[in-house]
């Protein structure tokens, strides 16, 4: 599964030194969030975030991290 994600689904040049993929990969994903969710864009807008602060992970380890609940 990750041989394909790498070698088909992502932008090839995802991994490079300047990460000019993921960038790409984070403008689509700011395109989406406006698109469609626009009141939750415009929110974190006016906050002046800057999603990619959060989501650049997120693309990065292919959401493959695990996160330990502390219940």
């Amino acid at each position: 599964m990750l041989a394909v994600l790498l070698e088909n689904v992502l932008v090839s040049d995802c991994y490079t030194n300047n990460l000019s993929g993921c960038h790409v990969e984070q403008r689509v994903f700011k395109d989406l969030l406006a698109k469609q969710c626009p009141r939750i864009a415009a929110h974190l807008d006016s906050l002046e975030f800057d999603v990619s602060l959060v989501a650049t992970e997120w693309f990065l380890c292919l959401f493959s991290k695990s996160w330990e609940s502390d219940l």
